[in-house]
């Protein structure tokens, strides 16, 4: 069966992985196809492993194909399966949140309500964490917010590359501070970093 993969398009692939990902429950096809070599072929890189945790914790959840998808890894993925420039960066931003964003709060602020939910929720199927209705408000929150300094606050101090990275700086203390904290207090912050 491995060897007439060779003579599936990337395309077709893609669209079954897809729908398969898009069922109630494809862990256990996903299971069945990594112990026979076949999602490795597919999708190398990729472990089916933790998506039947996620589908656990998706439960009073719509199915997601795509954020299945970013839970199952793999190298590649836009080429190997063909997806679109948008489907690549939804995967690649729940990944990368996924992986890096420890605040449920700047998950919603980075990605959306319902974009930082999936990040969210692949975060606590990769650490093997149950989610909360706490967190899934945090999300909702984020999203919500909006950062109390502008580039207009941060001029003329800053130009061009500098401002964006301290408009980032301001960001990112204003989310460790659970979005708690004023313009004012976020600029004095910034200053003192020099």
């Amino acid at each position: 069966m491995q060897s007439g993969l060779e003579r599936i398009s990337k395309e077709r692939i893609g669209a079954e992985l897809l729908k398969l990902l898009a069922a109630a429950d494809p862990a256990p096809a996903l299971a069945a196809m990594e112990a026979a070599g076949i999602l490795g072929r597919v999708l190398p890189g990729a472990s089916a492993r933790s998506v039947s945790l996620l589908v656990d914790l998706e439960r009073e959840h719509p199915p997601d194909a795509l954020r299945r998808l970013a839970c199952l890894g793999g190298e590649a993925v836009q080429e190997r399966l063909r997806l679109s420039n948008v489907q690549a960066r939804q995967v690649e931003a729940l990944r990368f949140h996924g992986q890096n964003t420890s605040k449920a709060l700047a998950h919603g602020y980075a990605l959306g309500a319902a974009q930082g939910w999936s990040s969210w929720l692949l975060r606590a199927a990769w650490m093997e964490n149950r989610v909360t209705e706490t967190e899934q408000e945090a999300v909702r929150r984020g999203a919500q917010s909006i950062c109390p300094v502008s580039a207009a606050d941060l001029m003329p101090k800053h130009q061009g590359p500098a401002l964006g990275e301290a408009l980032k700086r301001a960001q990112d203390i204003w989310i460790a501070r659970d979005m708690q904290i004023t313009k004012d207090e976020i600029l004095v912050h910034l200053d003192g970093l020099g």
